[in-house]
Parts: C-alpha cells; structure tokens; sequence
C-alpha cells in the first residue's frame, strides 16, 4: 500500500516518516508503522484503541495537525516573530522558507518534510527549532581539503554540535581531545560509530587482556579464597603458602592485563575523537566519488550511531573472555 505519509510519524517509534522508509499500515486502523516497528510488535501499536471513539484516523491526524500549524502562524502574525530556520539564512524574497538540513533545498517551512529528499523539516520539530547543529561553526567551513562541515553532518547525523567544532581543530593540526564514553566502553564507542577496523582491534586486545587476568582471579577462587581474605594481612602468610609455584607468572600477566586495559581507555579516549576525524573525512569523500547521485541515503547507511554494535561489543567483552578461559 502506497500512502502519503507527509507529516505523520511511525505510532510506535515516533519517528518521521520518510519518503524511502519501509512503511505498513495497520489493517484495522490504517496507523502507519516502520516495518521493522509493526514486525518486532506482531500487531498495531495502537490496537487497544481499536473499535472505540480514540481509533487512529489519518484524517484526524492531519486536521489536528493542520488546526496546530495555523494556530502556530496566527500567534507568529500577531507578535510580528518570525518563524526561525536553524539551517542559515532564508531566502532574501522568501522569509517563509527553509533550507533542507541534507540536500540543500529551499522550501516552505510549514512543509513538515523536504520535497526533494524526503528529510523531516527539523525546524518544526518540538524541542528543537532553532537548534544549532554545527556547534557555532559555518556549514560551508572546510573541516578538510574538499569536505565541508555540513558534509560532516550528514554523515555523523548525532551529537554533531561536540563534533563538528572537534573536527575544525583537527585540521588545524590538533590530534587530541577527551571522549569519555571512548575511555569508558573503548570498543563500543568505536564500533558504534562504525570504525570497524580500529573496534575489531580494540576488541580483540581487551579481549585478550582480561584473558591475562583470569589466571589470578581463579587461582584465589580455586583455593576457596574470598576478596576480603585477601586483603586481611593477617592470613596475608598462610595465603602465600598455598599459592601454586606459577602464581608470579599469574601475577605479572595480571599486572599486564590492567596495564593493557588502562592504557587502552585512555589512548581511544585521548585519540578516538581525531581516529572519528578521518574516519568520516575519508568515508564522505569516498561516498562523493562512487555514489553522486545517491549522496544522502549513502551517508546515513554508513554513517550516524550503530546501537547495536555498541551493545554486541559491550556482551563479546562481559562473556567471551570467561567462554574461552573455560574451553582452554
């Protein structure tokens, strides 16, 4: 079914709808769903409502929507404030248009989606209008040789006013800066932005360092060793004596796995913001040379937040080190 879904948002997720999203609708009600939204429920998200005076109209939607939009422009009129674009300058003839945050396109601002590519106009979502994207920084501003900021933005797409400016720096030379959530989840952060070779890597030493640290851990937990005994200096000497003979090759690998670790956290937090850099530096260019005709969906396919890699490398570290030290 082939709808027009301008305006109206997913009833469960509560997303816009766009032009290319994968989109069903309920067989009851009509309510539109994001495919992937309707499946994961098994049914409408608005079946409860079913068969009573609440039951999802599309044509309620619009008019509700419709009667806002007009309220809003009346208030507008009557304080002489005009409707703000977050996006630059409205046209010089055209004080009523916005410019598509993705595409470029000027077009009225109470369309509520870009009619080029299909991208919500951001300047009439609650919560946001107004909202500098850039951080302060000029989107035409080359945060490399051919790369503009608001390149840089399309393919970040979240939490791009704390990277953008980062990304100014950087080509002036500046290779540091601080990311906590890369000091503490390393991986995560790295594979969630989608570096997969540096988070595999990451990974894959973590990985190993806490297999450095089990040795220790278990030796103490074989001999019926609780945490508290061990630090009681009092059964400090009758602990020694029945440690195994390789307990000081067991301590200098766990020695080394906090080592390891330590300094991993604080190397990706220290440099994970400029390896972000020319990550999406060399991706926007790479987009630009093979993909000119289909810049905007290739910039949100490997661009933007994986929260599920996040969440798979977060698991690979809590399970797999104590799987393998099992089977080994």
């Amino acid at each position: 079914m082939n709808l027009d879904n301008e305006g109206l948002s997913c009833v469960y997720c509560k997303a816009y709808l766009l032009s290319d999203d994968d989109v069903v609708y309920c067989p009851v009600c009509g309510a539109p769903h994001h495919r992937e939204c309707y499946e994961s429920l098994g049914h409408c998200a608005l079946e409860e409502l079913h068969g009573t005076d609440r039951q999802y109209s599309r044509e309620a939607v619009r008019e509700a929507k419709e009667a806002k939009e007009k309220e809003s422009e009346k208030a507008a009129e009557q304080t002489g404030r005009k409707i703000p674009s977050p996006y630059g300058a409205n046209n010089a003839n055209d004080e009523t248009t916005v410019k598509c945050r993705f595409c470029g396109e000027n077009y009225p601002v109470r369309s509520s989606n870009c009619p080029k590519c299909g991208a919500p106009n951001y300047a009439r979502i609650s919560g946001i209008e107004g909202f500098d994207f850039y951080g302060g920084v000029n989107p035409h501003t080359q945060i490399a040789d051919g790369v503009t900021a608001e390149e840089a933005q399309k393919f970040v797409i979240s939490n791009t006013q704390r990277y953008i400016p980062k990304f100014v720096k950087f080509k002036e030379n500046k290779k540091t800066s601080w990311n906590w959530l890369a000091f503490l989840f390393p991986n995560c952060w790295l594979l969630s932005r989608k570096m997969y070779k540096h988070g595999i890597i990451m990974t894959l030493l973590l990985t190993i360092a806490s297999l450095l640290a089990y040795p220790f851990v278990y030796t103490f937990i074989n001999l019926g060793i609780s945490q508290t005994e061990m630090l009681n200096p009092s059964l400090m000497q009758s602990t020694l004596t029945q440690l195994p003979a390789n307990f000081p090759f067991t301590l200098i690998a766990a020695l080394a796995s906090v080592a390891i670790m330590t300094a991993s956290r604080f190397i990706t937090a220290i440099f994970g913001d400029y390896w972000y850099y020319n990550h999406t530096v060399n991706t926007v260019r790479k987009i630009r040379e093979e993909n000119s005709d289909t810049l905007f969906e290739e910039y949100r396919k490997k661009g933007g937040v994986n929260v599920f890699m996040f969440l798979l490398g977060y698991l690979i570290l809590e399970y797999l080190p104590a799987i393998i030290f099992t089977l080994i």
